[in-house]
């Protein structure tokens, strides 16, 4: 039996369902057979710093969860989890959150970080040559909150932060290091 909140769902590649709750860290369901499964539950002593608070993501065939101390990357070969310091600075400590993420094309990340003095922001992480570099401006202008839902669709990325939902065209050419320039518009009713 488990009785407990699932805040997100993802399969991996081996078709194993994981899912996030709200106390018990992340549940892996590998399903054996119609009637047979085995379930592993990863926390605090499976290389996640928290059991609460957790979700799940799959990105570059990877399964990560994020919560309010970072962010974390499944190593199958060591059945655990290990803080992942690929999408944000090296020396971040563990009070940088991660509650969405998702990949966007070939070489775009979108991630929401939480800050421990309360601030969120959407950042975009840019995987050029190898090498990745942030870009927060043009999501300066939204809501200090949460975001709750990232969609990709088309050449637009769709935010979702609270009851407003935003939207980000990942077509148009943008020099970041122009302050006016902003490319996320609010979507209206």
């Amino acid at each position: 039996d488990f009785s407990e909140e699932v805040r997100s769902i993802k399969t991996d590649m081996e078709n194993n369902i994981w899912f996030s709750t709200i106390y018990s860290g992340l549940v892996k369901l590998n399903l054996l057979d119609s009637n047979r499964y085995d379930i592993a539950i990863y926390g605090a002593k499976k290389g996640l710093n928290l059991n609460s608070g957790n979700q799940v993501f799959f990105v570059d065939k990877q399964v990560y969860a994020g919560n309010d101390k970072g962010l974390f990357v499944y190593r199958p070969e060591q059945d655990l989890f290990r803080r992942d310091t690929t999408f944000l600075p090296v020396n971040s400590n563990e009070s940088i959150g991660v509650s969405g993420f998702i990949k966007f094309g070939n070489n775009r990340y979108f991630l929401c970080v939480n800050y421990p003095d309360g601030t969120n922001h959407v950042k975009m992480v840019l995987s050029e040559n190898g090498k990745m570099t942030a870009a927060s401006l043009p999501f300066l202008r939204l809501p200090s909150r949460r975001a709750d839902a990232f969609c990709a669709e088309g050449n637009l990325v769709w935010i979702g932060i609270s009851n407003q939902l935003f939207s980000y065209n990942t077509g148009t050419k943008t020099d970041y290091n122009r302050s006016e320039e902003r490319r996320v518009g609010k979507e209206r009713r």
